[in-house]
This record gives structure tokens, sequence and C-alpha cells, in this order.
């Protein structure tokens, strides 16, 4: 395959398909209803924190770096609808897609919060 290619130059041209692979890795967040609330918490370490709405697109290292490796919970939350967690103990460097479709609270539910 690299018959008439500089051998010297191989390690750098996977090392930069490897960056390309990691820089393209994303986090797709989307719901029914949209304009949902996507609060991070890494347990032990980080209440919640707000990082955006749905539908939410970002890049895996713009998570990655505040979760340090550590496992994450992703809380989908909208007013007046039941709040949905994604546990994820390894975010990795590959896609990460989360669909939530939320209930609307009973109206029995909403006196009892």
């Amino acid at each position: 395959m690299f018959k008439n290619v500089n051998k010297s130059i191989i390690p750098t041209l996977i090392s930069v398909t490897a960056l390309l692979h990691t820089a393209c890795a994303s986090v797709s967040i989307n719901s029914v209803p949209t304009g949902a609330d996507v609060v991070l918490e890494i347990p032990g370490q980080k209440s919640g924190q707000v990082i955006g709405k749905t539908p939410l697109n970002t890049a895996v290292s713009d998570i990655a770096k505040q979760a340090n490796n550590a496992t994450i919970v992703l809380t989908i939350k909208k007013q007046e609808f039941q709040s949905q967690s994604f546990v994820i103990p390894n975010l990795g460097s590959g896609k990460l897609e989360i669909s939530a479709s939320l209930q609307p609270l009973s109206a029995e539910g909403a006196r009892e919060i």
C-alpha cells in the first residue's frame, strides 16, 4: 500500500487520521417536546449544570473536558413534564445520540411536586 512513500511520514499520517476522528465525535440530544433543559451532573463531583436546550448538538470534547473521564448523568427536563436521566459511564470519543420522549405530568403529579 505504501510502496513508494517515505516511511518516516506514515506515523504522522496515522496520527492526523486519529485526531480527525476524535475531533468529529459528537453528542446529539433531542426531545419531544423540544426546548427541554439538558443538565450535566458528575456524581460526587459536580451538581447539575444546564449545558443547553434540546435539540443540542455539541462536540464530545466540550462535555468530556468537564467530566474528566468520570461517569456522567445527563438529565432532560422541562417544566410540566417528567424528567429523564441517562447514565453514561464512559463518554469515549464516538458519537452519542440521545432521544427523550417526555411525558406530561398529570394534574395530580403536578400538585405533589
